[in-house]
């Protein structure tokens, strides 16, 4: 007991810098410690997150992610879907003449003009396939009804897209920024009539959900 009295008198002699700097130097190296162990612990969650998800897809083929954030997710999925398949497209479905199954509709003037218009992809088509006389096949030469689905394919992809966009809560919101400038009024107005054409492409993609994927 009275070596240990000793001890505390001796410590409490013991010049204040001194214990400054000596509780510095624990600092740094609790300092030194974490900067070596923290990127290794992120690095471990980051994989154990990884195993999860991948276990999670090969089990029932979808992740929580994909259940936490299914719509806006789907909406996205299914637009680079459709934007793929307008892409690599080579027919239409059966009956797709008929201009009351199309997306984008047309008055009389818009159709003349339009079936004697040449479709903006022929253009890029002919510069990967190094073929100038496609450039100047017009609608009707091409097919009414496939010139008609590309483009609906194109038309409803964007749309989707635009949709996410703004949302409120979307994390690449064009209604922030828009409500900011021109107010909520005006934001909220934008938004319920993107919100009205995405219904109004989401019945069509019902309707041709079929021949999507035939």
């Amino acid at each position: 007991m009275h070596q240990i009295n000793k001890t505390e008198k001796k410590c409490a002699r013991r010049p204040k810098h001194v214990l400054r700097r000596l509780g510095k130097t624990v600092w740094n190296m609790t300092d030194s410690v974490d900067t070596v162990a923290k990127p290794i612990t992120v690095q471990y969650q980051r994989i154990k997150k990884e195993m999860l998800r991948i276990r999670q897809l090969e089990t029932r083929g979808f992740t929580d992610m994909d259940v936490w954030y299914l719509g806006s997710r789907e909406i996205i999925r299914m637009s680079q879907l459709l934007t793929a398949m307008e892409k690599h497209c080579m027919s239409s479905p059966s009956g797709y003449d008929d201009s009351s199954r199309w997306l984008k509709q047309r008055t009389d003037d818009e159709l003349s003009r339009w079936l004697e218009s040449t479709p903006f992809w022929t253009f890029l088509d002919a510069l990967e396939h190094n073929d100038r006389g496609s450039t100047r096949k017009t609608v009707r030469e091409l097919g009414i009804g496939y010139c008609a689905w590309r483009e609906d394919l194109k038309y409803a992809a964007a749309v989707l897209v635009l949709t996410d966009k703004w949302r409120p809560n979307s994390s690449d919101s064009h209604y922030r920024p828009y409500r900011n400038v021109f107010g909520t009024d005006a934001a909220c107005a934008v938004t319920k009539k993107t919100e009205a054409e995405f219904r109004r492409v989401w019945r069509w993609i019902g309707d041709n959900i079929y021949d999507l994927w035939d």
